[in-house]
């Protein structure tokens, strides 16, 4: 339906008149204007100089309006005539540039010479336009007024003059976006010259594809290779180069914000060694899936609706406000499950489209140097189902050591991957002869999948355990299914080991203590011990009481109570705030299934669940306290930092461990309207060249973070394929190779966070680097000092870092 719906909205539009074509003109007219600026103040010097009357008289006008309006103005009537069944000559899309501008001239001319009319005649008319229709009936009756109060022939310039103009203004936007548009010309059979005709680039029209695509089914345009992608690498020129052989892709993506990325040599060699990783498409899970439709997404049978008017004008005020937000809460849900069907629906066909090939993932990273695939559907760092519909082409032998990687795999997708190594195997030994017979009865597969926390990354895992067993000589078993080891609340395991705090370690798994310590369940439980406490309590308000009641039952499942704190404990390390954490706790549905106490009655369902997450979140904050109190310092310093940087006009800037130079550089956004002929008041957003300090400080910690776990992969991968392995996939903290490496890279990960931790990073690199960027008159706090973590001798023996 929303597909339905979206085409239908845009048919027999130009790009121009969509809401897509509206954020594209937003975007390309910022960058136009600079260029419009620069020909319009060499314009302006010219005619002060001795050689002004050498200058032919058109280019006397280009000053003659404001330079965001010439933009928006110009960028339109491009969109326009490129949107068109039929391509432009150059000729005739210089021509209807140069009108353009002759006809925003007079406009502005009239507005400003009759102020009192134009904005009057504005004013009155702009509240009345709901259509384009009515836009467009408005500005001809315009031009009609215009024409009375100027003298047309004052601006009636000759052919030659308008293609000369036009030709200046196309050049404008050619300098201000090389990929948008391309000028070629032909010949005709007989091989006489035809005129040059203007098109869109095909790298643009991917992305209107995209952006299309994305308004409508949020389908992905750039797809996995079937051939290795091009090594990124930096040219005589400086330019980093790479990845995709057609299509232009940067070697690290941003936003608005001008953040800048340096990878080094070693980074990129990281990046390429990851993308050379061939993929294929699991057979066993797309053939299970295919047979058995049931155990994917459903789309919901039917759309929540309003209730009938009648109906509902009979309902009390109470009422209403519940129908409402039960109402608001199907459509979330509704929306929720229709997009995950779309997903798999689309997984679905791409994996058809792979099937029996080999493949391969562009790389490229953000600007904290994390590493993302370009394709965003079947990927390593997809949902369990992408996970499992996919695995490395090149096969390995399992080898001695491989079958206890292939268990533990099997063990962790199932979801007992927070129990001791030994338990694990032990779990999945019990269940074998189901796991055995899982290849040939769909039944027993379903009634195992149904209770694992990744079931198709499980069946694929399971799947080949059973087939490895069955052979002759199980260490001979050809395996391709990429097995993983997990940090456990990796920001948090960071931030303890840059701070060498050893209480934080212990709680995050970096030390060599034979428990594996879950963090998430361990604050759980002081959440729980928090709440037993205030019922005990004789001064514990009513409201307070009423809100444990109402949690208390959630809280007595373990798994529900570790859900409860998971986030808020995960984007510590990120610098989440206690608002932030309620938003999480009421935004994750965390609320919506319990009972409105009595002291809330009189609210909104949504107020009502927003009180109770406000109790929670103080509940967490206060049970986080010993596990986190060292990286809360840290995260403090980063702030204070980045604020103080910003307001001296510095970005916070670092070189990650693996030589990668990082600038964070949030810059306050300025806004303003712009109102042209046609009468639309466009919002033109513009970056200013003032930092914010609030911004900078808020992501400081996070950024820093982020670059750190980026560093740790990226050596990783590194140090894997200088021993010989090369086929591996990352999630951020999750590493995967096959079964038999397993023990390399369990060693290698663990040397890397040896060699990056065992000095003191914030002081030595961090801090002396800020140092050497500012001059004396920035006074600098000093980072906080270290534990007595021995990092040396703990990491290489924390079995359970990453497991």
């Amino acid at each position: 339906d929303g597909e339905d719906h979206y085409k239908r909205s845009i048919e027999n539009k130009t790009i121009n008149e969509t809401k897509l074509g509206e954020q594209l003109l937003q975007q390309i007219a910022v960058t136009v204007e600079e260029q419009i600026a620069l020909r319009q103040k060499s314009a302006s010097e010219s005619l002060f100089s001795n050689r002004s009357g050498k200058r032919e008289h058109w280019c006397h006008l280009l000053p003659m309006i404001k330079s965001d309006v010439t933009a928006f103005s110009i960028t339109e009537s491009l969109m326009f005539e490129l949107s068109k069944s039929k391509p432009p000559t150059y000729h005739h899309v210089c021509l209807a540039l140069s009108e353009t501008f002759i006809r925003e001239i007079r406009f502005q001319n009239w507005r400003n010479q009759n102020k009192g009319y134009a904005a009057y005649f504005l004013k009155k008319n702009s509240q009345a336009l709901a259509s384009k229709s009515q836009h467009i009936r408005f500005a001809r009756k315009m031009e009609k007024k215009i024409e009375q109060y100027l003298d047309g022939e004052d601006y009636d310039l000759g052919r030659r003059a308008r293609l000369s103009l036009g030709a200046l203004l196309f050049d404008c936007i050619k300098k201000a976006q090389p990929d948008l548009i391309e000028e070629r010309g032909s010949a005709s059979a007989k091989g006489s010259w035809k005129a040059s005709v203007i098109y869109w680039t095909d790298s643009f029209l991917d992305d209107i594809s995209r952006l299309h695509a994305v308004a409508a089914i949020a389908q992905p345009v750039k797809r996995p290779m079937l051939v290795p992608p091009r090594p990124w690498k930096r040219g005589p020129d400086g330019k980093i180069k790479g990845g995709y052989y057609l299509l232009e892709q940067k070697v690290y993506r941003t936003d608005w914000q001008p953040h800048r990325f340096d990878p080094s040599d070693e980074a990129l060699e990281g990046l390429n060694v990851i993308q050379s990783t061939p993929w294929r498409v699991c057979d066993p899970v797309f053939q299970f899936l295919k047979r058995n439709p049931h155990v994917a997404p459903q789309y919901p049978r039917a759309k929540p609706k309003k209730m009938p008017k009648e109906q509902w004008d009979r309902l009390g005020d109470e009422t209403k406000i519940n129908v409402q937000q039960q109402f608001s809460d199907d459509l979330a849900l509704f929306t929720s499950n229709t997009s995950k069907a779309m997903t798999y629906e689309r997984q679905m066909l791409q994996a058809c489209e792979l099937e029996g090939k080999v493949f391969w993932q562009p790389h490229a990273f953000d600007f904290r140097g994390r590493l993302y695939p370009s394709n965003q559907m079947l990927t390593s760092q997809g949902d369990h189902v992408a996970r499992g519909l996919i695995q490395f082409a090149n096969g390995k032998r399992v080898g001695p050591n491989g079958l206890h990687g292939l268990k533990l795999q099997v063990a962790n997708t199932f979801g007992w991957d927070k129990e001791l190594l030994a338990d694990r195997i032990a779990n999945v030994d019990n269940i074998l002869d189901e796991i055995m017979e899982l290849p040939y009865c769909d039944d027993i597969a379903n009634k195992l999948i149904a209770h694992a926390d990744e079931p198709m990354a499980f069946y694929a895992a399971a799947w080949e355990l059973s087939k490895c067993l069955s052979s002759d000589d199980p260490e001979q078993y050809v395996s391709y299914t990429p097995t993983s080891v997990d940090g456990v609340t990796n920001g948090l395991q960071l931030l303890s080991l840059l701070s060498k705090d050893a209480v934080g370690a212990e709680k995050t798994n970096c030390t060599a203590s034979p428990a594996r310590n879950d963090l998430y369940m361990e604050v759980a439980e002081a959440v729980k011990e928090i709440m037993q406490r205030l019922r005990n309590d004789s001064t514990t308000s009513i409201e307070t009481l009423q809100a444990i009641e109402a949690w208390w039952p959630k809280m007595q499942i373990d798994k529900k109570a570790r859900g409860v704190t998971k986030r808020p404990l995960m984007t510590t390390s990120y610098g989440v705030t206690k608002e932030g954490i309620r938003e999480q706790l009421v935004a994750d549905r965390m609320c919506d299934d319990l009972m409105i106490p009595e002291c809330y009655k009189h609210l909104s369902p949504k107020s009502a669940r927003h009180k109770l997450a406000g109790h929670m979140r103080d509940w967490i904050v206060e049970g986080r306290v010993v596990a986190v109190a060292q990286s809360v310092k840290i995260m403090d310093y980063l702030k204070q930092t980045a604020k103080i940087l910003a307001k001296n006009d510095h970005p916070l800037s670092w070189v990650t461990p693996d030589g990668c130079e990082v600038a964070q550089c949030y810059v306050v956004l300025k806004d303003k309207n712009v109102r042209t002929f046609d009468n639309w008041v466009r919002r033109l957003r513009t970056r200013t060249d003032k930092l914010s300090p609030s911004k900078n400080a808020g992501a400081a910690a996070p950024n820093v973070v982020h670059s750190l776990d980026a560093s740790m992969l990226r050596q990783t991968a590194l140090f894997l394929s200088h021993r010989g392995i090369t086929d591996m996939a990352f999630v951020h903290d999750s590493y995967a190779v096959h079964c038999c490496h397993l023990d390399e890279l369990n060693l290698v990960l663990r040397q890397v966070a040896v060699d990056m931790f065992k000095g003191d990073w914030l002081t030595d690199s961090f801090y002396q680097g800020l140092l050497w960027l500012v001059d004396d008159k920035v006074d600098l706090p000093k980072p906080p000092p270290q534990g007595s973590l021995d990092v040396e001798n703990e990491i290489p023996n924390a079995l359970y870092f990453f497991s």
